[in-house]
């Protein structure tokens, strides 16, 4: 009998001890996904409200040149998103105010997350994705 209740002790000791293990590793996964993203996203009427009330953000066209010169957003400008992965010089010259408003944006968005990504990961505070300049209604130079 004694050896009974020594094993289902055990056995719950362990069970317990699993269960706070696993929970543990949720919230670093947790944890670990938002520091993931450190950069927030806007939809592209959420954008275009605050471009239209501030004054001083910068938008960013992380494309090609190419991609640029077919069209781009009023006001942006160009730092492909290889200049930005790669912390080139670049960067800074095109963006030296770490705390400005940034909105990054390529053809579909990817690059954009990718761009914003680095560029908070090199110490820029107030970066937002815009997405896509597919998913963009509004004017575009060319």
């Amino acid at each position: 009998m004694n050896m009974k209740k020594l094993l289902v002790c055990i056995a719950i000791a362990a069970f317990s001890a699993a269960s706070a293990c696993l929970a543990a590793d949720g919230l670093n996964a947790a944890s670990a996904a938002a520091a993931a993203v450190p950069y927030r996203t806007l939809t592209p009427q959420e954008a275009k409200l605050q471009m239209d009330q501030q004054t001083n953000l910068v938008v960013v066209d992380v494309r090609t040149q190419e991609e640029y010169a077919a069209g781009h957003i009023p006001s942006a400008v160009l730092l492909p998103v290889e200049q930005i992965e790669a912390k080139a010089d670049s960067v800074a010259k095109v963006l030296p105010d770490k705390n400005a408003e940034i909105f990054v944006y390529c053809r579909s968005g990817k690059r954009a997350g990718r761009a914003a990504a680095a560029l908070t990961e090199q110490g820029y505070t107030n970066v937002y994705s815009i997405g896509g300049i597919m998913d963009w209604p509004y004017e575009v130079v060319k």
